[in-house]
């Protein structure tokens, strides 16, 4: 393979496509992308997807300080034939590894590569142990690597390699089971972009799979991972380059923000004059109970003949994955022992990284089981200590990484609990020693390159010469048909098998990104309702398929029906679609109408306003005839008006031939028996992604408001009409909002939708009493920025008060409070209040719904 030839001359701006697995991985780069910012270089970052949330605060903080240079791009799905074949052959591959005699003395880490085998595969290695043997292990992974060959890179990635036009494509850690990341190295260097891959771990390269499509360059923190790299994953010497750790680098720098005894303070009460013991708590992969082996370690320290430590402070530092075993842990009756940080603990932003720092540097000995927090504890000149015990041999020296911290000096290991005594003894007496002996570590496993120079300096040059690598592009292999056609009969089963473990329910095409899970059908479930929920899931996945399989604009819309269910279903339908089949938003060119560019954010690239196109009168009009021929408000099919108005869109814009992504996926596809609760609520979620609405910049609109005020939009519907009893109530919630603060009408002076306004203000008794506390928003109101205008008001109120709907779902996703009113207890869906008040607790944001007779309840009690 040839690395590629470098470029001479000055480094030149380059623009980096990233692939990394989640957010929390930018932890291991951040310096490096600071850095590559800095000098000019344009960074797209591209994460998997995952079935829950991690935290984004690093990512956020990058993006914010590097607005054009550090953007996150959306994540690409595979669209061809081959990628679940190709799967599975490197599944394979990945477990044949783990047979290897290196791993004879690691039976969890050959569990967990077993386990990812489908059934029949498994079954197939218990059944004929031949098949482990090293003829038939050399045999086969020949025949996978023949095979990774002649498959050709995925036609999706190659698609959007074509339009990104990267410089680099970086990929990090690329070993973690999921081959998305291998793809997208394959199908660069089948473009002759240059590749990376970024060594994030020190466990990665032993611990986990193998790189099976070598980049052109791979970077490692020292001499052991270039000999792993080589040795275990086949990569050419030549492409390694040792950098150092940089993710470390800041602690080298950090000093503590307070003296000892305010440290001790900060933790809860800690004697700063005893010494102080920082236990570091391993992931659930190493320890799944750690709680009752710190109770059994802390009753051994009581009882320990050194009087400094039976008094010693303990801190225990639970993982940042797994705290949730800590909320209940008792450890009162042990002395001075703290839980902290009560939390998450991700050291991501300054104030986690000043707490972490700081509890390393005031410790006087670190202990654990098996964690690369050992490292950072050896960076601040502290000692490492674990006990070898049976119940961790196999997560110990039952991991190949474990040995280096051991056999380089930097963790002292004990065989039970009185050695591991006698040495934290040791330890506490000899302080000056345990630095000297943990530096040699530190700069062999961290800082090859020598202590006092950084390694995020060399990483950065490491990138920018990989970035002006010009390598050819790369075909596949003589034969390579006559390969794919031997393949493709034995490949039509596996295929199917691995379809069927990654997309349950689909059979063809395109990757999903996310694990769709279907939730059990309850309340009023007909028979075979989650075969019904199946097929009209499916509806929607394969009009998202074909979608992102195409590379033409893509019209979504137009909106023409309710503020809520645009709000609370449409918007987060499209979120979701666009991560989980990695549409591009510069595809999307969103219609609605009102000017509601900014709920969107950035899902689209374009937003078109249908009173750009239409008066109101004509929007009214065509309104109408789209609900005459389909007899409803919802769309649950396109009509002939919004096939005008998508045609319109296309010739103004001069789109080309361009794809509809219409609201009836969501109406007669993936949501349709969510609203008759025959689905819960679960499934919904797995198919919604929810954020906040941005606020709005301050404008003119904003400077003509008052400092504090209420957003009022009384409006008539079936669930609150314009009765007398109902303009009444509505003026009197108003004369008691005026007692508090001044009120916003939001009132619309014209109407182009079903809503009319409660006439509440018929009579004007007394003069209009109420004063000139009582704005009317009206005036500031156009159709084509109607919703905008609400929209500005209601982010700058105290809260917002009106009738149950649109509006009332609005004020949450700008992070204020509700309160809605409808007539009577079963006149709203207990589906859409059900959704709301689950997002918006989730937002940390009230949403309160009455009816008047709960209000004038509620008032004789408070």
């Amino acid at each position: 393979m040839t690395p590629g030839v470098r470029l001479p001359g000055a480094r030149q701006p380059v623009k980096i496509l990233f692939l990394l697995r989640h957010p929390l991985y930018l932890r291991n780069y951040e310096s490096v992308l600071r850095e590559l910012a800095a000098r000019g270089h344009r960074v797209e970052l591209i994460f998997s997807s995952l079935p829950k949330q991690v935290d984004r605060t690093l990512l956020d903080s990058l993006e914010a300080a590097f607005p054009e240079r550090i953007v996150e791009a959306p994540l690409r799905p595979r669209t061809g034939w081959w990628w679940p074949i190709s799967d599975a052959l490197r599944m394979l591959r990945d477990y044949l590894r783990y047979l290897e005699p290196a791993y004879a003395e690691a039976p969890l880490l050959v569990a967990r590569g077993a386990r990812r085998l489908p059934p029949q595969a498994r079954l197939a290695f218990e059944k004929l142990p031949l098949l482990k043997s090293r003829p038939a292990r050399r045999l086969t992974g020949a025949l996978c690597r023949l095979a990774e060959r002649a498959i050709p890179a995925d036609p999706g990635l190659l698609r959007f390699l074509r339009r990104a036009q990267p410089d680099l494509v970086m990929v990090t850690p690329m070993v973690d089971f999921l081959y998305g990341q291998t793809d997208a190295v394959k199908a660069a260097k089948a473009l002759g972009v240059p590749t990376l891959l970024g060594v994030a771990s020190w466990d990665n390269l032993t611990n986990k799979g193998l790189v099976q499509v070598q980049p052109h360059r791979t970077l490692v923190w020292n001499e052991v991972q270039v000999r792993e790299a080589v040795e275990m994953h086949g990569l050419g010497r030549k492409t390694v380059v040792a950098t150092g750790a940089q993710l470390f680098d800041e602690w080298f720098e950090r000093h503590p923000s307070v003296d000892r005894a305010g440290f001790c303070a900060r933790v809860g009460g800690l004697d700063p004059d005893k010494p102080i013991l920082l236990y570091l708590c391993s992931s659930t992969f190493i320890c799944r109970n750690e709680v009752d082996f710190v109770k059994a370690w802390l009753e051994a320290l009581r009882a320990a003949p050194d009087a400094k430590l039976r008094e010693a402070n303990v801190i225990v530092r639970p993982h940042p994955s797994h705290f949730a075993q800590w909320r209940s842990a008792d450890l009162s009756c042990l002395g001075a022992v703290r839980v902290w940080p009560d939390g998450n603990g991700v050291p991501v932003d300054e104030e986690r990284k000043r707490d972490y720092f700081d509890s390393l540097h005031f410790a006087d000995a670190v202990i654990g089981i098996n964690t690369s927090g050992f490292i950072e504890a050896g960076i601040v000149g502290r000692r490492t200590l674990t006990l070898r015990t049976p119940e961790f041999a196999k997560t110990q020296d039952g991991t190949l990484h474990f040995r280096y911290l051991t056999d380089g000096g930097l963790l002292s290991v004990a065989e039970g609990f009185d050695a591991h005594l006698t040495q934290l003894s040791e330890t506490l007496a000899e302080p000056a020693r345990t630095e000297a002996e943990v530096r040699a570590f530190v700069e062999r496993f961290v800082r090859p390159h020598g202590l006092d120079r950084p390694a995020t300096p060399i990483v950065v040059q490491a990138v920018e010469e990989a970035g002006s690598l010009r390598p050819s592009p790369e075909s596949g292999i003589p034969g390579a048909a006559l390969v794919r056609a031997l393949l493709a009969v034995p490949g039509w089963p596996v295929r199917r098998i691995m379809l069927n473990r990654s997309n349950p329910g689909m059979w063809k095409g395109i990757e999903r990104v996310e694990q769709p899970r279907y939730a059990v059908p309850r309340g009023q479930s007909t028979e075979h309702s989650e075969s019904k929920i199946r097929k009209f899931e499916e509806f929607t996945r394969d009009a998202l398929a074909d979608l992102a399989k195409s590379d033409r604009p893509i019209v979504v819309g137009p909106w023409m029906s309710e503020v809520g269910f645009e709000l609370l279903y449409w918007i987060p339908l499209l979120r979701w679609a666009r991560q989980a089949y990695g549409l591009d938003p510069a595809r999307f060119v969103v219609v609605s109408r009102g000017g509601v560019r900014s709920w969107y954010g950035d899902l689209a690239a374009r937003y078109v306003d249908l009173f750009d196109l239409y008066s109101p009168e004509e929007y009214v009009a065509l309104n109408e005839k789209r609900q005459e021929k389909s007899g409803m408000q919802k769309q649950k099919r396109v009509s002939g008006v919004e096939k005008e108005i998508v045609e319109r869109v296309a010739r103004d814009l001069d789109l080309g031939k361009v794809e509809v992504l219409h609201p009836r996926l969501m109406y007669s596809g993936i949501y349709r028996y969510h609203w008759s609760q025959r689905s819960s609520i679960d499934h919904l979620l797995l198919h919604a992604i929810y954020e906040p609405i941005p606020q709005p910049e301050p404008g003119e609109l904003e400077a003509q408001l008052p400092e504090d005020f209420y957003a009022v939009r009384f409006y008539a519907r079936e669930s609150f009409d314009d009765s007398a009893c109902h303009q009444n109530f509505v003026r009197g919630v108003i004369e008691r909002l005026l007692k508090r603060a001044d009120v916003v009408l939001l009132d619309t002076p014209f109407t182009v939708d079903d809503h009319g306004n409660v006439d509440w203000m018929r009579e004007r008794a007394e003069g209009n009493r109420l004063g000139n506390r009582l704005i009317h928003a009206a005036e500031w109101m156009t159709p084509a920025s109607n919703l905008e205008v609400q929209t500005r008001i209601v982010a700058r109120s105290r809260g917002f008060v009106g009738t149950y709907g649109g509006l009332s779902y609005l004020a949450p996703y700008l992070g204020k409070p509700s309160i809605a009113f409808h007539a009577h207890q079963d006149d709203v869906m207990d589906a859409h209040v059900n959704t709301a008040q689950t997002v918006f607790r989730s937002f940390g944001v009230p949403f309160v719904l009455l009816t008047p007779a709960e209000l004038e309840l509620v008032g004789e009690l408070v």
